[in-house]
């Protein structure tokens, strides 16, 4: 589970509610053509009310099933009544479990795989997209499991008013989206931003998937742009945050390791890059409007959104107003100025940089780590060095990040002068022993063995299981007649004490000692795993003894 949308992250504090832990595999969105093609019916309908029911067909535990009855308006799909349906759905609050009484401050609740949820309201109407029960007039939500757009499968509309016959879906969902930008109920505005940013390639994740493209992402932008200076602070922050979706130093769901990872070319292990178009076309198309936002008087936190919004616009007028930031009375505004800067290298950018690596503010510096990184910046890599001894941790981390995400060739000096820097020897190590592991046989082990890695790290694959896949892919490299020697015997020891890394690493490693005729070591091996493993690592060895060649690690 290399993907970081995938991994699970668990938290050491608790909240002062119970906390709802799911891990469990997402479901891709369907675009439109294929989600009509899924529905058996599609129509549109006000909600009359709602009530708790029973189904045999809902089988995902713990969250209440919902019996709404709709009064229908159109039909757009199927033969749904022209007067009243029934539509089964499951409903947003999962239902308490036994012996959840008392005070949840302290309660860390697994509920098992999350179903698809509607949160639908009495008295609004929506496009609801559905499939046929054995009772009449009685239809279900398509599917059990949720889907990456969480509503996905029912969309609120404008108003009231019938389809017209034969309109196609788009168009449809189109003019009730259009609608409730209009809205005079603020609440709707926000909403009807977020499902056109989901529905333009807005919400992609960082597996290389760029997510819906239902509708024109340009289109789009110029429909959601004057809500940027709308009075609402609420409708502010989700048009803003549209615009952030398209930059890389904007978009928080990616975070920095996705942007490293795509223009760089170091080692960042267990991310997947930045999937979407590096060119920042909506930032292009109204960077004037961004950036009188950025100038306005608004809330500092959503103006430095709005700089950093402008990332990759490729726009050289941006420059004059970046550096002009790095001015503001406001640390959070010239942080993100900073990290604009790398859009623009020039020995003008690098003085600049340099300037704002002394500032008072962390935030500041850490955003000249990031600008480094960002833009590849080599010139100024001295200045990550520099940082790494900054005494607030957060900016020391976001400078070794930076560090690791250049070619290692570039930044060789830097990581083995900093090797004896113990909170991200892990990682310097690493990209050290990656073309070449001999001189750091040693250190991989110990990361091994330590379990070492930086006190903030960011994420990905820990450094000691790359440690790890470096130190094996080494031996594979030696002879038979190596790994039988007492010289390599030490390293081997460290493969053999990997811990909660998976089950390919001693299984592999098994069957590596299998292919090279080290069956006493091998039979040693399984013994102790067989002992400490929790689960049935029996199984993977089996699977090797079948036939051992098959497992390389390739």
């Amino acid at each position: 589970m290399r993907k970081m949308f995938r991994r699970v992250v668990i938290a050491a504090g608790f909240l002062a509610a119970a906390i709802f832990c799911h891990a469990y595999p997402v479901g891709r969105s369907l675009p439109l053509d294929k989600l009509q093609k899924e529905a058996d019916v599609v129509f549109k309908g006000t909600v009359v009310s709602s009530a708790e029911t029973k189904d045999p067909w809902f089988t995902v535990p713990n969250y209440p099933v919902l019996s709404s009855e709709i009064r229908v308006i159109s039909i757009i799909k199927g033969d749904a009544p022209s007067g009243k349906a029934v539509f089964l759905h499951y409903g947003r609050q999962p239902k308490d479990l036994p012996g959840m009484t008392g005070d949840r401050s302290v309660r860390v609740v697994y509920l098992g795989p999350a179903p698809q949820l509607y949160d639908l309201k009495n008295g609004r109407t929506y496009i609801l997209f559905a499939k046929r029960t054995d009772k009449p007039d009685v239809y279900r939500q398509l599917w059990l499991n949720a889907k990456m757009k969480q509503d996905q499968g029912a969309v609120l509309a404008a108003d009231e008013q019938p389809i017209p016959q034969g309109q196609p879906l788009k168009d449809i969902l189109w003019r009730e989206l259009e609608g409730l930008l209009k809205s005079s109920n603020l609440e709707d505005v926000p909403y009807a931003i977020r499902q056109l940013d989901e529905m333009s390639e807005g919400q992609g994740v960082p597996d290389g998937s760029r997510g819906l493209d239902d509708f024109d992402r340009g289109r789009v932008m110029e429909s959601v742009r004057p809500y940027l200076f709308h009075q609402n602070a609420g409708i502010v922050k989700a048009a803003l945050a549209a615009f952030a979706e398209d930059s890389p130093y904007a978009n928080e769901r990616y975070g920095a390791p996705a942007w490293l990872v795509a223009v760089g070319k170091g080692t960042i292990r267990g991310y997947s890059g930045w999937s979407k178009p590096r060119n920042n076309s909506s930032a292009r198309a109204h960077w004037k409007d961004l950036a009188a936002l950025v100038d306005g008087k608004g809330n500092k936190d959503l103006r430095a959104t709005a700089v950093l919004s402008l990332g990759r616009a490729g726009e050289p007028a941006i420059f004059p107003c970046a550096v002009r930031w790095t001015q503001d009375p406001e640390p959070v505004i010239r942080k993100a100025a900073a990290i604009l800067l790398s859009d623009f290298p020039s020995d003008e950018t690098f003085q600049f940089l340099t300037q704002l690596a002394k500032d008072p503010a962390p935030e500041v510096r850490l955003g000249v780590a990031r600008a480094v990184g960002f833009g590849q910046l080599e010139k100024v890599i001295p200045l990550l060095e520099a940082l790494l001894k900054d005494e607030d941790s957060q900016v020391s981390t976001a400078a070794a990040l930076s560090l690791v995400s250049f070619d290692t060739a570039k930044v060789e000096h830097v990581l083995k002068a900093n090797m004896g820097n113990s909170d991200f020897k892990s990682v310097f190590v690493n990209a050290l022993a990656e073309s070449n592991p001999d001189p750091y046989l040693d250190s991989l082990a110990e990361i091994i063995e330590k379990r070492l890695q930086p006190n903030r790290f960011w994420g990905g694959r820990i450094p000691c299981a790359s440690s790890w896949d470096i130190l094996f892919k080494y031996m594979q490299s030696r002879s038979a007649d190596d790994l039988k020697s007492d010289k390599l015997s030490r390293y081997l020891d460290a493969l053999e004490r990997m811990q909660g890394y998976g089950s390919s690493e001693p299984r592999d490693l098994y069957a590596l000692y299998l292919q090279r005729g080290l069956t006493d070591r091998a039979g040693k091996f399984r013994e102790e795993c067989r002992k400490s493993f929790t689960y049935d690592i029996e199984y993977f060895f089996k699977m090797v003894d079948k036939d051992p060649r098959g497992y390389t690690r390739q």
